[in-house]
């Protein structure tokens, strides 16, 4: 018998979605592990990520490309995209680009940030999503090769809120808003 049955009466009244309310049981860590800021006519590869990846937009805009034949997706200032981790991928300010490796890129950050280009026209945070074996295998089974949500969606605030705060910490800091394990719950 449930410990608190009440609960079940009052649940229709929470504000509550199926993704957050499975990353709460699977006990889901967030880890922001950088950023990218780039500018002018760029492209880089990533290799697939085999962990759920999260980037976020903060300034500017880019094309995601993944490599399973999808159309591109332009992700726009204050939108969040959400990868399965199956398929690797292109971030690119222009599709004519030929994409350079993202791994070298990432080998001079400064403060958590790659540079790539010339000048600072795209502002990028990147992490990646922790779970057990068991979880990861279960949310990435389920999970869509992406999930794109876009700024302008009302249900995109939570989203937006949380990417203003990392974007203010690391320009107060001058580092990434790198954490070893904030929980998405908080």
């Amino acid at each position: 018998m449930l410990a608190n049955p009440d609960f079940l009466l009052h649940r229709s009244k929470m504000i509550s979605d199926p993704l957050s309310e499975m990353l709460n049981l699977l006990d889901a860590r967030c880890l922001v592990s950088g950023g990218l800021i780039a500018g002018g006519a760029w492209a880089l590869r990533f290799p697939q990520p085999n962990r759920i990846k999260i980037s976020a937009v903060a300034k500017g805009r880019c094309w995601l490309c993944l490599d399973n034949g999808s159309e591109p997706i332009l992700l726009e200032a204050g939108d969040v995209a959400l990868l399965n981790g199956r398929h690797s991928f292109v971030l690119a300010s222009d599709l004519a680009v030929t994409p350079t490796d993202a791994v070298g890129a990432f080998r001079e950050k400064v403060d958590g940030m790659a540079r790539h280009g010339v000048g600072e026209d795209f502002h990028y945070l990147g992490g990646h999503i922790a779970l057990g074996p068991q979880g990861m295998e279960l949310l990435s089974d389920v999970l869509p090769p992406i999930i794109h949500v876009r700024a302008a969606l009302a249900e995109a605030g939570v989203l937006r809120w949380l990417l203003d705060q990392l974007v203010r910490r690391w320009r107060q800091s001058g580092q990434a808003p790198c954490s070893p394990r904030p929980s998405l719950r908080s």
